[in-house]
C-alpha cells in the first residue's frame, strides 16, 4: 500500500438504554460517509447487542455487519463475544479491509477474557464487580495483517478499542480510573505477547470513547487532572502519543450533546512511538450522510498511519 492506512473511530450511539433516535437512518448516514471517504478500517463503539436470557437482540449489529461487508469491510470481529446472559455487550467492533489474524475481547473487572486467535469455545462469565450490572464495557484488540512488498517479512498492526464509564461523580470516576488502568495493563501485555510486532517496533493504535475530556470541559471539571493521569498510564504502557490532542480541530462530542459553550473531546487516539515516528496523525471529522444527517452525537476520528 503506497498511502497511509486510514482508520475511522466512531461512537455510533446505539445503546439500548440511552441510544439516539433513528438508528437505521444513522447507520445509512455512516455508510454514505464511508462511500465518500477512503477508509481501510472502521472501529466502532456502542454497536451493542442485548442478551435476555435465551434471547439475543443483535438486529443493529447484524445490519451494520451486512452494510460494512457491502462496502468491502469483509474482515470483522465477532460482536457477541462479550454478550452477558442479561444485559448489553461491550458494543465494540472492528470492520476491516485488511485481514484480521487474531482478536481478543475483554470486559472490565472480569476474571475471564476470551482470546480468539484460534476461534476457541466461549466461556461462562463469572460474577463481575466495579461496573454497571447490565453493562459489559471493556476493550477489543484486533491484529491486522499489513500489505508487504515481495521478499519482506509479514507485518502486523494491533488495533485496540475501548469504551469507558461515562458518569463523573466521584464513585464512577473511580470506576473509570480502574478501567483505564486495566486497559493500559492489557495493552502492555498484548505487546509483550508480540501483537503488532515488527522490525520497526510495536505498531499499536488505541482508539475509542474514553469519556475523559482532553479539552475545555475537562479543564473546567478538574483542571485536566483525569486526562493527564490517563495519558501518563498509557504512556507507561507504550502509547505515548495523543493524536487528537495534537489535531486541534473539531471537538469530538457535538456541541449540542456536550456542556453548553465548552469544547468537549471524549474520543481519543493514542499510538506507539514507532507509529508516531513515522508521522501518524489524526483529524476529527463531522461524519454525516449525504443529506446532512449526523451519524451520532459524536464526530468521527480519522487516524492516518504511515506504515
Amino acid at each position: 500500500m503506497d498511502r497511509p492506512v486510514r482508520l475511522l473511530s466512531q461512537n455510533v450511539w446505539n445503546s439500548f438504554f440511552a441510544g439516539g433516535p433513528g438508528r437505521g437512518e444513522r447507520l445509512r448516514a455512516l455508510v454514505e460517509f464511508l462511500r465518500g471517504h477512503e477508509v481501510d478500517v472502521v472501529v466502532v463503539q456502542e454497536m451493542f447487542a442485548m442478551g435476555l436470557g435465551p434471547l439475543v437482540d443483535c438486529v443493529d449489529a447484524d445490519a451494520a455487519a451486512e452494510a460494512m461487508r457491502g462496502l468491502g469491510f469483509v474482515y470483522q470481529t465477532r460482536p457477541l463475544e462479550t454478550l452477558p446472559q442479561v444485559g448489553q455487550s461491550s458494543g465494540l467492533a472492528v470492520y476491516s479491509k485488511l485481514p484480521i489474524r487474531r482478536e481478543a475481547h475483554g470486559v472490565f473487572s472480569a476474571s475471564c477474557t476470551r482470546s480468539l486467535a484460534a476461534r476457541g469455545p466461549s466461556c461462562v462469565w463469572p460474577t463481575v464487580t466495579h461496573r454497571r450490572a447490565v453493562s459489559c464495557k471493556g476493550w477489543l484488540g484486533a491484529e491486522l495483517e499489513l500489505p508487504a512488498a515481495r521478499g519482506q517479512a509479514p507485518r502486523r498492526l494491533m488495533v485496540l478499542s475501548t469504551h469507558l464509564e461515562h458518569a463523573h461523580d466521584p464513585r464512577w470516576r473511580e470506576v473509570r480510573e480502574r478501567q483505564w488502568r486495566e486497559l493500559a495493563a492489557r495493552a502492555s501485555a498484548l505487546s509483550e505477547e508480540g501483537w503488532g510486532g515488527s522490525s520497526l517496533g510495536p505498531l499499536v493504535v488505541l482508539v475509542g470513547d474514553f469519556n475523559v475530556c482532553g479539552s475545555e470541559a475537562g479543564e473546567r471539571l478538574d483542571g485536566g487532572a483525569e486526562y493527564a493521569a490517563l495519558r501518563e498510564a498509557l504512556g507507561a504502557a507504550g502509547l505515548p502519543e495523543a493524536l487528537v490532542e495534537q489535531a486541534r480541530g473539531l471537538p469530538t462530542l457535538r456541541p449540542e450533546a456536550g456542556p453548553a459553550g465548552l469544547r468537549c473531546s471524549l474520543d481519543h487516539a493514542f499510538v506507539s512511538a514507532s507509529l508516531a515516528a513515522r508521522g501518524a496523525r489524526a483529524a476529527v471529522l463531522d461524519t454525516r450522510g449525504d443529506d446532512g444527517l449526523p451519524v451520532s452525537d459524536h464526530c468521527g476520528v480519522v487516524v492516518e498511519l504511515c506504515l
